[in-house]
């Protein structure tokens, strides 16, 4: 009798005990029930990489040429590109409550960020941030990096998302990854306070905008077809971003496309940038064009096709000042029924509230 209320004594102090545990980290069972765990290999490996680069004829302008299995090749700096070396594992946790009740983040055995010169693809130079984000005290899990370094805080550093690692891991579900930027020289963390875009507003600004307006045409979808697909390229992207240089933030732009997109051979294209003639037939590449010294709507048009079909393009109600659908027959038509001014007018004031910006 003694030994069996023994037992029951120890069942019993046993459960107060398990019971104690289980109110005390309660949100710790709770994240177990239901919780589900991915990880994948993530492996960009320079042993991977081959690209081809080089200069427009008059070396005002950069190209890159790479594998359409490379698309982590920054190009955007006039004296270099940058190539990460990233192997590690991305790790994707989610519950049951819904398929977007998760947090996803990577965890990286390597991390290097390998740079390169146009056309002789030499390296230059290789940052290793392997130590520092696998050391106890890197406050963030790694949601997502640029490649391309910039300037913050007057110093060059990588731009870099993240979950900061004291939060537990279900509460990410219900987080935005943070801004920071970590130092190149130093390899300390900068926790985003203010926005690049805040801190050099004139410079970036006047060109950004510039930029954004002079390619406005090419860069839309909002003509039926739009002048791409009413040419036959459908994949081509043209875009604009600021690229410190030391001195000062300059606009470029960067025009993207896929190798089958490449003009029949003799087409200007291949007048302003002769090392991609060599691609024109080629499948399987991505081909990078870096504006410094920006194009026209037209002279982007023109390195594709000669003769530039606008026909049977409308830009429909929705899209237009006066809410009335109305056909397309000239790169100005779409800035007048648009914006209400000619191509090479001012910006309208009103132009990022009608991006949606």
């Amino acid at each position: 009798m003694k030994g069996k209320k023994r037992v029951v004594s120890i069942f019993l102090i046993l459960v107060c005990i398990l019971g104690g545990t289980v109110f005390v980290n309660r949100y710790v069972f709770l994240d177990l029930i239901g919780k589900h765990v991915e990880e994948r290999e993530v492996i960009n490996t320079v042993e991977e990489l081959e690209v081809d680069s080089g200069y427009s004829r008059d070396g005002k302008n950069r190209y890159i040429v790479h594998l359409d299995r490379n698309p982590a090749v920054a190009g955007f700096n006039p004296d270099y590109y940058v190539y990460p070396d990233m192997v590690g594992k991305e790790r994707t946790i989610w519950w049951d409550e819904g398929i977007w009740c998760k947090a996803r983040y990577s965890i990286y055995d390597k991390a290097q960020l390998n740079y390169y010169s146009y056309g002789s693809d030499e390296l230059i130079r290789t940052v290793d941030l392997s130590e520092i984000i696998n050391a106890p005290d890197f406050p963030y899990y790694i949601t997502g990096y640029d490649s391309q370094p910039v300037v913050y805080q007057g110093k060059w550093c990588l731009s870099m998302d993240g979950y900061i690692k004291t939060k537990r891991e279900k509460e990410l579900t219900d987080l935005l990854s943070d801004r920071f930027y970590l130092d190149l020289e130093t390899l300390e963390v900068y926790p985003e306070e203010e926005r690049l875009y805040e801190r050099y507003p004139q410079d970036i600004l006047e060109e950004g905008r510039r930029v954004r307006w002079k390619w406005d045409f090419v860069s839309q979808r909002k003509t039926e077809p739009d002048i791409w697909e009413n040419n036959g390229l459908g994949s081509i992207v043209c875009t604009s971003d600021d690229v410190f240089n030391g001195d000062s933030i300059k606009a470029y732009g960067a025009i993207l496309f896929d190798s089958e997109q490449l003009p029949e051979r003799g087409a200007k294209l291949y007048e302003e940038f002769p090392g991609l003639e060599k691609y024109c037939g080629k499948e399987g590449y991505v081909v990078r064009l870096i504006m410094f010294d920006v194009p026209t709507n037209e002279e982007v048009l023109n390195y594709f096709v000669r003769e530039i079909s606008f026909e049977g393009m409308t830009l429909g109600a929705e899209h237009t000042i006066d809410g009335q659908a109305h056909e397309i027959n000239s790169i100005d038509d779409y800035y007048l029924y648009r914006y209400g001014v000619h191509e090479g007018d001012e910006m309208p004031e009103d132009y990022w509230n009608s991006m949606g910006l």
